[in-house]
C-alpha cells in the first residue's frame, strides 16, 4: 500500500503509511509524529500515532486540509525506514487462570492450543509497543505468534476489568482501567499501567519492548495486596521519574465565594469544560461537554469564557442548593428547571441571592442541560481540565459522585448585565413541541473503509433509520443494525478514530463515537459525521432516531 492522506471527517485527517504491522513502519509513524509536532504544533489540535497510520486533528479556520496535507507529505519524504530509538524493556506479570482469562476456552477452541501452550507462546516473545490508544495508557503490543492469533469479539463487552490481558489479531495488550472492550481476555496482571507522574503518565510508551511472565494465583494475590500497585510497578518493573506536583488551584483572594451543594445528583450530573485536546497521542480522549454550543452560550450569558466549566445535566436533573450572590444561566435541554419551586427561564441571565434551591422536573426537549455560574469552579484539574476522566484527580468531577458534595466557585469580580439569547438563535433540535421520539438527519463524510462495503450495503446504511439503543453513553451511541446478515469484512489494524466516527461491527451494528470516545479503534469506519453535528447529536436520547446523509463538502 502506498502512502496516503485521507479526510477523517471535516476536522481531522488520516495519514496511512502502510496497511501492515511492522516495527520499521511503526518507527516511521513515531518519527513523522515527532517531526510534525515540532513544526505545526501551533496549528494542529492533536496527533494520534497508531501502528501504521497517524491521525491529525485540526481547525479548518487555522489551517486548511490541503495546506496541512502538503506539510505532512514534505516531512514524510524526509523520513527513512530504519529510524532507531532508545528502547526500554518492561516485564509484566500475568495470572493466566480461567478466573481472569475469561476467553481462554474460546482461544483454545479457536486455535487448537491448550492453556499451557497459549501461556508458553504468549510469554516467549518480546513485543514492541507500537502505540497508545483505545484507552488512556492502553499499549498495543505486537506481534503475537501466528498460531495464537484470534479475532476480536463480534460485539465488544460493556465491561472489562483493569489489568486484563487480551488478544486481537496480531496484537496483545493490557487494559489500564475498567472499560468496554472487544479483545479476547486470556489473563490479568496485578500491576498498574497508570503512573502518578505529570510527565510520564503511563508505564509503557511507544517504542518500548514488553515481556510477559506467568504467575499463579498466590503471587497475583500477594502483588494485589501491596499498599500501592502503582508503587509496585515502578519499584519492581521500572524506575520512573519523581512524582510531580498536582496542578494548583488558583484562588482570587478579592473574589466572593459561592457554593453549590448537591442534595441529589440526578441521573448523570458532571462538571464539564471543553476537555483535554492535545493528549490523544497518549490515548487520552478529549472528553468535555457533549453539547459545546449550549455550554458556551450558558457561559457567555454569565460573562465567562466559552470553555469555562459548567454543570452538565442529563435527562433527570439534580437538586442543588446554591449559597451566595451570583449570576447563573441554564441552556440546552429543557428539563423543567425551577428556582425555589418556581419555573426558571432558560437561555438568559438569572440573578441568585442569599440561599436558593435549583431543581429540575420532566423533560420537555433534548437530553442535556447546562448550568453556568459567573466565576471559576474551584476543582482540581488533570491535564488542564476538570472534566471527568478515569485518571482524574478529583472525586467531585466523577459521574454519579456529586450527591452530598459541595463545590465552591469564585464569583466574577465585575457586574454582569442581564443577557438573553432569542429563540431564533437557539438550536432547532431543542425547539418545543417536537414529536417523540425525535428523528434527526445528520450529514456525514464517507469513512476510511467506505469502499469496503458493497454498494448494496452502503445504500442500506444510508436508507436505514437508526435507533439509539439504551446502552449508549458519552463514549458512543450504540445504534440498531442496518442488516440482518453478518458482514464479511477485512480486519482493521487499530487506527485513529475521532468523535463522530461511525464504526460497524461484523454483526452490522453501528457505533457512533461521541466526545468521550477512545482515540483508536479496530472496527471498519463507514463514515464520520460532520463536526458541528456533534452538538445536535448530544441532545438525542435512547429511543430517538438518526438517519445519515452523505456529503462531499464542508458541513
Amino acid at each position: 500500500m502506498d502512502f496516503q492522506i485521507n479526510p477523517l471527517g471535516d476536522h481531522a485527517m488520516l495519514v496511512q503509511i502502510s496497511n501492515r504491522i511492522d516495527p520499521k513502519i511503526n518507527d516511521q509513524v513515531i518519527a513523522l509524529h515527532s517531526r510534525l509536532a515540532n513544526i505545526v504544533a501551533d496549528k494542529v489540535l492533536f496527533f494520534t500515532p497508531a501502528f501504521c497510520s497517524l491521525g491529525i486533528g485540526f481547525d479548518p479556520e487555522t489551517i486548511s486540509y490541503d495546506a496541512l496535507a502538503q506539510i505532512v507529505q514534505e516531512q514524510f519524504e524526509q523520513i527513512q525506514i530504519g529510524v532507531e530509538f532508545e528502547r526500554r524493556l518492561i516485564r509484566i506479570p500475568v495470572c493466566y487462570s480461567t478466573t481472569y482469562g475469561i476467553d481462554l476456552e474460546h482461544v483454545e477452541a479457536t486455535t487448537g492450543l491448550d492453556r499451557e501452550q497459549i501461556i508458553q507462546l504468549h510469554t516467549s516473545k518480546t513485543y514492541q509497543a507500537h502505540m497508545l490508544g483505545f484507552l488512556p495508557g492502553f499499549a498495543y503490543l505486537g506481534s503475537v505468534d501466528p498460531s495464537l492469533r484470534v479475532e476480536r469479539k463480534t460485539e465488544p463487552r460493556l465491561h472489562v476489568a483493569a489489568g486484563s490481558v487480551g488478544l486481537a489479531g496480531e496484537q496483545t495488550g493490557v487494559y489500564p482501567c475498567d472499560a468496554p472492550g472487544g479483545w479476547q481476555i486470556i489473563g490479568r496482571s496485578p500491576v498498574s499501567l497508570v503512573l502518578d507522574s505529570a510527565d510520564n503518565q503511563f508505564l509503557i510508551s511507544p517504542g518500548d519492548q514488553v515481556q510477559f511472565y506467568s504467575i499463579d494465583q498466590a503471587e497475583f494475590d500477594s502483588m494485589s495486596e501491596k499498599e500501592s500497585i502503582a508503587a509496585t510497578s515502578k519499584n519492581a518493573l521500572l524506575k520512573q521519574p519523581a512524582v510531580g506536583p498536582k496542578e494548583p488551584i488558583q484562588i482570587q483572594p478579592q473574589s466572593d465565594l459561592v457554593s453549590l451543594h448537591f442534595k441529589t445528583a440526578g441521573l448523570r450530573t458532571t462538571v464539564q469544560d471543553f476537555g483535554r485536546t492535545g493528549h490523544q497521542h497518549l490515548g487520552i480522549p478529549s472528553g468535555g461537554a457533549m453539547d459545546r454550543f449550549s455550554a458556551a452560550i450558558a457561559n457567555r450569558l454569565v460573562g465567562n469564557a466559552d470553555h469555562a466549566a459548567v454543570v452538565e445535566i442529563s435527562l433527570m436533573g439534580p437538586a442543588i442548593e446554591i449559597k451566595g450572590d451570583c449570576k447563573i444561566a441554564i441552556t440546552g435541554a429543557d428539563l423543567s428547571p425551577k428556582i425555589d419551586g418556581q419555573t426558571a427561564p432558560m437561555w438568559e441571565t438569572i440573578s441568585i441571592s442569599g440561599c436558593q434551591r435549583i431543581s429540575f422536573g420532566s423533560r420537555k426537549s433534548g437530553c442535556r442541560s447546562y448550568l453556568a455560574i459567573a466565576g471559576e469552579f474551584m476543582l482540581p484539574t488533570w491535564l488542564g481540565s476538570v472534566s471527568p476522566s478515569r485518571f482524574g484527580t478529583g472525586s467531585t468531577t466523577q459521574p454519579d459522585s456529586l450527591k452530598g458534595q459541595t463545590i465552591t466557585i469564585t464569583t466574577a469580580s465585575q457586574p454582569i448585565n442581564k443577557r438573553r439569547l432569542p429563540p431564533s438563535g437557539r438550536p432547532v433540535c431543542l425547539a418545543d413541541n417536537q414529536p417523540q421520539p425525535v428523528t434527526r438527519v445528520i450529514p456525514m463524510w464517507a469513512g476510511i473503509e467506505w469502499d469496503w462495503f458493497s454498494e448494496q450495503q452502503r445504500n442500506a446504511f444510508l436508507a436505514h433509520q437508526f435507533q439509539i439503543l439504551p446502552n449508549s453513553n458519552s463514549m458512543g451511541y450504540r445504534l440498531s443494525s442496518f442488516t440482518n446478515q453478518a458482514l464479511d469484512l477485512p480486519t482493521v489494524i487499530s487506527s485513529p478514530v475521532v468523535p463522530g466516527t461511525i464504526q460497524i461491527t461484523s454483526s452490522g451494528q453501528a457505533i457512533l463515537l461521541m466526545r468521550d470516545a477512545q482515540t483508536t479503534g479496530g472496527y471498519p469506519r463507514i463514515g464520520n459525521v460532520c463536526h458541528a453535528a456533534l452538538n445536535d447529536l448530544a441532545q438525542l436520547c435512547p429511543g430517538d432516531f438518526i438517519c445519515f446523509k452523505l456529503t462531499h463538502s464542508a458541513c
